[in-house]
């Protein structure tokens, strides 16, 4: 779920890590790692995810004592696999769900802005850094393992990837009013209007290729778009309280995992949300 993401809305901080011929070659592998366990089935699915959240756990707790907290990076990556293996299981209700993801967003963004060093204090902050990205990415477990999953969450993907990626280029080109300064100063407004209007297309598009209603597929494109920058914006503020440039180093030319993944955790939470409630609402 790491692929394409360039950098919503156009901000200069990442196009400057690498050559974009670093970035480009990084998602040419990265892309096909995973899609083709999206396409085998909801079990190959479901180790990819578990495979990211751990990842991403360890990484931001990484991050958390290189910024001065005690962390333990292993109740991090317990934290981070409980949630998507639950839901591959059918034991994560969506009312859970609608619970814990915001919680572990507040508390990440909390603990992060505390005193540093207490052993208690530690165990927080490391259950905090896995449930950021666990219970964000179950959702997504959820949507891949519905009989039309496979469409929902490809089409989720490329929304995703179509919004960073149009908004790093329009921002880039065009982009002068910032969006949110205080939070990422690279960001642009222009750059957000040019990724949601590319998630709508990708939306669109879906609608030509899977049979479902095309006012249904646009706005799961409008919602994954939004979501996209919602998701881009608090990793960005994550990172501000922690001092840091990017989550990582994992990821040539675009830092760390964390940083691939922050548009794909809200957007594959919102759009199961989305396709959820949407069932039966729109005809084809």
């Amino acid at each position: 779920m790491a692929a394409a993401n360039v950098g919503l809305a156009g901000s200069p901080r990442r196009a400057s890590t690498a050559p974009n011929a670093t970035r480009f070659a990084s998602a040419a592998v990265l892309i096909p790692l995973v899609i083709i366990p999206t396409l085998l089935g909801a079990e190959w699915f479901v180790g990819l995810v578990v495979g990211v959240a751990a990842a991403a756990a360890w990484e931001l707790a990484a991050l958390q004592v290189r910024a001065g907290h005690r962390a333990f990076p292993i109740v991090a990556v317990l934290a981070a696999v409980a949630p998507p293996l639950a839901a591959a299981v059918d034991t994560l209700p969506v009312e859970w769900l609608l619970v814990a993801a915001p919680l572990a967003i507040g508390l990440t963004l909390l603990t992060n802005g505390l005193g540093r060093g207490g052993a208690l204090s530690g165990w927080v902050v490391s259950l905090c850094a896995g449930l950021y990205p666990g219970a964000l990415l179950a959702p997504a477990v959820a949507l891949r393992d519905r009989p039309d999953g496979l469409g929902w969450m490809l089409l989720v993907m490329i929304a995703t990837w179509a919004c960073d990626t149009t908004a790093f280029f329009v921002g880039r080109r065009w982009g002068h009013r910032k969006l949110a300064p205080a939070l990422s100063p690279g960001k642009t407004i222009e750059g957000v209007v040019g990724g949601v209007v590319a998630g709508l297309v990708a939306g669109a598009i879906a609608s030509i290729l899977i049979p479902e209603s095309p006012a249904r597929t646009i706005g799961l494109g409008l919602v994954v778009a939004v979501a996209a920058i919602l998701g881009d914006l608090a990793e960005s503020a994550i990172k501000r309280q922690l001092g840091a440039k990017d989550s990582g180093w994992l990821v040539p030319g675009h830092g760390g995992l964390l940083d691939r993944i922050d548009s794909l955790l809200f957007s594959g939470f919102l759009g199961y949300l989305y396709v959820a409630l949407t069932d039966g609402v729109f005809q084809t």
